[in-house]
């Protein structure tokens, strides 16, 4: 089994329930185990149109499945949830996001790992230190960090204020 991160986020419809759907989804997904999960955030979007709120949430998972098909998975969840991807970080249903596969570097059209923008996304990196703080974390061209030390920098960014509303049983 391989260890795998993923993001998730929501701010259309009801974002709580698109979420929880989506674990539920996963921990019923053939090939992979829900090893962890974060507490729910509500986050300030970052980048696109304006827009409600996120809630956000990071699960590391266990799988068997190599990064594209856990990718081909990911759009399968999202598609479920009524996603469609009309404007680039725009709002959705649901956005699932492969972050990371047991370290694995990729720079190919459709996955790039680690994701090139979570080391610079507080919403992103502040659930995943409650799970994984001391996890190295090497954007490609960039130094090493722990993913703790990546959600300080971002921390210090007015811009991505992030608020934890509930801890990690919320998805139950």
């Amino acid at each position: 089994m391989t260890r795998a991160v993923l993001g998730l986020g929501a701010n259309l419809g009801d974002g709580r329930a698109a979420l929880r759907g989506a674990l539920a989804e996963l921990a019923q997904a053939p090939d992979v185990v829900v090893a962890a999960v974060s507490g729910l955030w509500r986050s300030t979007p970052v980048g696109g149109p304006p827009q409600a709120d996120y809630w956000n949430a990071v699960v590391v998972v266990e799988t068997t499945l190599e990064p594209e098909a856990l990718l081909a998975l990911a759009h399968r969840l999202e598609a479920a949830a009524g996603r469609t991807r009309a404007e680039r970080w725009g709002p959705r249903t649901l956005d699932v996001d492969v972050l990371d596969v047991a370290g694995e570097r990729r720079d190919e059209p459709g996955l790039s790992l680690p994701h090139p923008r979570a080391h610079a996304r507080r919403f992103v990196l502040e659930p995943w230190s409650q799970l994984e703080p001391d996890r190295p974390l090497e954007p490609v061209g960039g130094p090493s960090r722990t993913v703790a030390a990546w959600a300080e920098r971002c921390a210090a960014d007015p811009e991505q204020e992030v608020e934890l509303a509930e801890d990690g049983t919320w998805w139950r």
